[in-house]
């Protein structure tokens, strides 16, 4: 039987493939988005000089249920987040491949770096959960929420927003990599019972990650 360690190692691997080429894509389709509303960020700029802090500009485009303009907000800050988030990731992959190397001293600098945009895109993050309920990404908040508090260490603070996706968007498309992070953070704080229930539940019901995740799980 593998040991937890292998276990880990194992799904920590695979689950970096996942999430960087998810990662990648979903910012190509927020950018493509963001290029086919050109009208919008022009009618946003005249807004902003009419108001004197975003929140007020919020608040006035809710009172004139101008969706449109809010959700194209709503986007800009989810980019920004995101680009945020991409970084984060690149620097930790960096971290990974120098442990590998034994170079010791460069990971642990490339992981102060990662720790440090994951936590400027968390609050980026939480500014979008607050003031911008209808925005039509927020499955996508919670999912690299979860991600990035899980990279901070922050179990329970990934496992709460990663339960809350489950809950308020079950049809999420990549539910099953959600599953995949919970197991991963269940695992993390030991609680290895309900880690292999939700990598079991990964294995049986999606088969774009089971191939990965079958070794592991033996």
């Amino acid at each position: 039987m593998k040991t937890p360690v292998k276990i880990l190692v194992g799904i920590l691997v695979a689950a970096a493939l996942v999430h960087a080429q998810e990662e990648t894509s979903l910012l190509e389709e927020l950018r493509e988005e963001e290029a086919a509303s050109s009208a919008l960020p022009a009618e946003l700029e005249r807004l902003t000089g009419a108001v004197r802090t975003k929140v007020e500009l919020i608040r006035q485009l809710e009172r004139e249920n101008r969706y449109d303009q809010l959700e194209a907000m709503a986007r800009r800050d989810f980019i920004s987040a995101m680009d945020k988030y991409s970084r984060a990731e690149n620097f930790w992959d960096k971290a990974v491949r120098a442990e590998k190397r034994a170079e010791n001293e460069q990971a642990r600098a490339f992981r102060d770096e990662a720790r440090l945009k994951y936590t400027e895109g968390i609050k980026e993050l939480e500014f979008i959960d607050d003031y911008y309920p209808r925005f039509s990404r927020r499955g996508d908040v919670y999912f690299i929420w979860g991600d990035s508090l899980y990279k901070l260490e922050d179990y329970s603070g990934a496992i709460r927003l990663l339960e809350k996706l489950r809950k308020e968007y079950p049809a999420y498309t990549k539910m099953g990599d959600a599953l995949l992070q919970l197991g991963e953070c269940h695992f993390a704080r030991q609680d290895y019972t309900d880690a292999a229930n939700f990598y079991q539940q990964v294995v049986d019901s999606y088969s774009h990650l089971r191939s990965a995740f079958k070794t592991s799980m033996k």
